[in-house]
């Protein structure tokens, strides 16, 4: 009985599926209508004018759909384009694969046999969504709401949050696309000294068009590297100077305020790689898309200038991140232990990982007179490291140490003085949490008696001090009581930054390198309609006072990479680090 039932609905379905797989197909990602008759799609990466699909012309389909959809005619064309050619009466041969012409200049292309498929439908719908009008004052609005109610850094840098948002809703209007207050959305955020904030794909709807090049700073100023990091652009002339004739500073203060607003070395690293999405920048400059780019490169001297033109892909290429060389020895007795992440690949295997690190350490420091720990280019991820390392590095007999501060924006109902606290997921807790032992309560208390933070948080919306503090190892743990230099750069970030300014509180370790890139955040989400904003909700201090968020840990001894370090024919700061330690803790020229 059941299957009889059931049979008659099952074939109902089967009908709509295919049905369905008719009608959810697209040779395009994205279409567009200018002047109501130019209809403009985005295919193959590239935002081109169609003269006809399938034989008709975008004149007689725009007609056609209007007569049989009214004002739906835009959305039946996008998303149902064979349902539009059935209602006009066209047959067409095939579904999966359609005949364009597009215009290019004062001729028009051709393209045979198109491939429509579900995904690029898709793709159109995504575009429609994004692109929809919404009311910028409404998602604004709820932004500052949001920011004010629980960002730890609302008023951190007096940004005039009310009067920024004003502005932007001025410019905007009533009525403005999803992506256009993303963007809104996005600039008003990266003011907040939040390195970790950000407005979820404020780039979408644009047109696409990346550079095929990566842009990092070395000793001389700031040079051009293929993205996969196999040479240089130009090996004579390694330094980075215009694109498309406008000076570099320009193109990375027009992209600056849609990066979140960290330390100024994240901030232009941060820059740096949004640049790579130049028809992006080009908009914000008001220069228009092109599928090429112009680079004027010059010579360590600025005598001598080439110009090289490069194709834009149509996708992000991955850039390869430098590779240090395996845990071992380097220059004889010198250790070298390289921590290249602060997660494993797999976090369910995290004691198994923090093992491994210790048997690292220990090869790393068998019979070694100095050890390096290079994190250059570690983005983060957790604290485990901070826990497996530091105890190794402690004497046995060495009190607790304090290495991280900080205080957790309440929200409604929160007990600022919750004896657990809020930020155990960060190894943080308040003096009172019961799992403290009498000796780090004592360093707790030594630490407090120091302790100046730079910036007051606003009383009433914080929770009671949190801290992290690590105590030394039992018998297990192989210990390390040599001269540690550990090698940093900008890429350090958020987990990253916190095991930096840990080890900078051991007196036999040196920080080495660059500036790092400055968070730490314990960040949320918060959803705005179809926006997702991330926010900090935490107010975290380095141990000398300063906040991690929007400064980062600076270096004890500051040694830029040379242009050859980035592409792996040196290691100008490895050799510094190696000097160093044969000088037990003098610095070398």
């Amino acid at each position: 009985m059941m299957r009889v039932r059931l049979l008659p609905l099952m074939v109902l379905m089967v009908m709509c599926v295919a049905g369905l797989a008719q009608g959810q197909v697209s040779p395009f990602t994205a279409v567009r209508f200018e002047d109501n008759a130019r209809m403009v799609v985005r295919y193959e990466g590239a935002w081109v004018e169609l003269v006809s699909i399938g034989g008709v012309s975008t004149r007689e389909l725009v007609r056609g759909s209007m007569l049989e959809f009214g004002s739906l005619w835009q959305k039946r064309i996008g998303e149902d384009l064979l349902d539009v050619f059935e209602a006009m009466g066209v047959a067409l041969e095939r579904h999966d694969a359609i005949d364009l012409e597009f215009r290019r200049g004062d001729g028009v292309v051709s393209v045979s046999d198109a491939p429509m498929t579900r995904a690029n439908r898709q793709l159109v719908l995504d575009h429609n969504v994004r692109m929809a009008p919404i009311s910028p004052r409404v998602a604004l609005e709820q932004l500052l709401e949001i920011v004010e109610s629980r960002h730890a850094y609302a008023t951190l840098r007096g940004a005039d949050l009310r009067g920024l948002i004003e502005a932007e809703v001025e410019a905007l209007g009533d009525r403005a696309p999803i992506a256009e207050v993303r963007r809104a959305a996005q600039r008003v955020v990266s003011l907040l000294g939040d390195g970790h904030a950000g407005v979820r794909a404020w780039r979408d709807g644009l047109a696409p068009g990346y550079l095929p090049v990566v842009f990092e700073r070395a000793q001389g100023g700031i040079v051009a590297l293929h993205a996969e990091r196999s040479g240089l652009v130009d090996e004579s002339h390694p330094y980075i100077e215009s694109i498309d004739g406008i000076p570099l500073e320009q193109w990375i203060g027009g992209v600056r305020a849609y990066v979140p607003a960290g330390s100024e070395q994240y901030v232009e690293a941060g820059s740096m790689r949004e640049l790579r999405a130049l028809n992006i920048a080009r908009m914000m400059l008001g220069q228009e898309a092109s599928d090429v780019a112009m680079l004027t490169l010059r010579d360590a001297d600025g005598a001598s200038r080439v110009e090289v033109e490069v194709r834009l892909d149509d996708q992000r290429a991955r850039s390869t991140a430098r590779v240090g060389r395996a845990t071992g020895r380097v220059d004889g007795d010198i250790g070298y232990l390289r921590l290249a992440r602060m997660s494993p690949a797999d976090r369910g295997s995290m004691h198994a990982w923090i093992a491994s690190m210790r048997e690292e350490l220990a090869l790393a420091t068998e019979g070694a007179t100095g050890l390096v720990i290079d994190v250059r280019g570690n983005g983060g991820g957790l604290r485990h490291p901070i826990l497996a390392l530091l105890p190794c590095l402690l004497g046995a007999e060495d009190e607790p140490v304090v290495v991280n501060a900080a205080r957790y924006r309440l929200e409604g109902g929160d007990d600022p003085h919750a004896p657990g606290g809020y930020l155990e997921d960060r190894f943080l807790f308040p003096r009172a949490w019961p799992g403290w032992g009498e000796r780090e309560r004592a360093a707790i208390d030594r630490f407090r008696e120091r302790f100046e933070p730079a910036w007051a948080v606003p009383e009433g919306d914080f929770s009671d001090w949190h801290y992290m503090v690590v105590s030394a190892g039992g018998e297990d743990v192989v210990r390390f009581d040599g001269p540690v230099v550990v090698l940093m750069d900008a890429g350090c970030f958020s987990a990253t930054d916190i095991f930096l300014a840990a080890m900078g509180e051991l007196p036999h370790v040196t920080l080495m390198g660059t500036a790092s890139g400055g968070g730490s955040a314990r960040s949320r989400t918060y959803e705005i309609g179809e926006l997702e904003v991330k926010l900090a909700t935490m107010a975290s201090y380095q141990p000398n006072g300063r906040l991690f968020d929007g400064v980062g840990v600076s270096p004890d001894v500051v040694v830029n990479a040379a242009v050859d370090d980035l592409v792996g024919r040196g290691d100008r700061q490895l050799e510094r680090a190696i000097a160093f330690l044969r000088g037990r803790g003098q610095d070398s020229p």
